[in-house]
């Protein structure tokens, strides 16, 4: 088995064995809705795939199965389903024990957030990745913010959010440490947390809040 694939059977397995014991009936809720997050996920490989063409980050050869989609490994494509399955399951836990709003996250202040992302990737446009990532971020957050404001304002939506970090972090950590991918810095700011480049928190964010408002339109 390969380093990536070891971390992601590490960071699937927890939750996928908790969620039978765990009262929320998670995994026939997923299965229903699974087709619901296809969009994103199709969206977020297709982007991997560009990506790693191009050479906005590269996967060690050693580390990762030799099996490959367009260049992109096989490993990378299952981190999507993993992590939204995993992510999934801890906003139904949440979501079971938080009731109600957060009155400060109003459909202005998604805005504004919105705003800023686009407003600083055009200021980086000549760094593909950060500039991408912002405007892919405005984007999303812009529609989740207009369309789905009663979801992304949940206290348990902004808690799972707040909560994805950790395991974000520890895994993220692992693959850029070990490291599983290596990124060049001439499309980044070069600016980096640990070992994890800073636009993969706003990358790890985009995915989550468009796989859980997905999740949620039934």
């Amino acid at each position: 088995m390969s380093t990536y694939a070891t971390i992601l059977l590490i960071m699937f397995l927890p939750t996928f064995l908790l969620s039978f014991l765990a009262r929320t009936k998670f995994v026939p809720k997923f299965m229903s809705r699974a087709s619901n997050l296809l969009i994103p996920i199709i969206a977020f490989v297709l982007w991997d795939i560009a990506f790693t063409q191009i050479g906005v980050w590269q996967f060690a050869h050693k580390h990762v199965h030799e099996s490959r989609l367009m260049g992109l490994p096989l490993e990378e494509i299952l981190f999507f389903p993993v992590v939204a399955f995993s992510m999934l399951f801890v906003y139904e836990l949440l979501r079971q024990r938080l009731k109600g709003q957060l009155n400060f996250l109003t459909q202005r202040r998604v805005f504004y957030l919105s705003v800023l992302f686009f407003a600083i990737g055009i200021l980086t446009h000549e760094r593909l990745y950060t500039s991408v990532v912002l405007l892919a971020a405005s984007g999303v957050v812009f529609w989740a913010g207009y369309t789905q404001i009663k979801i992304v304002s949940s206290k348990a939506f902004v808690l799972t959010l707040l909560v994805s970090f950790v395991p974000f972090m520890i895994f993220n950590g692992l693959l850029t440490s070990i490291p599983v991918v290596t990124y060049d810095s001439i499309y980044n700011l070069n600016f980096r947390m640990g070992s994890i480049p800073v636009e993969d928190f706003v990358y790890s964010l985009t995915f989550l809040i468009w796989i859980m408002t997905a999740y949620e339109n039934q």
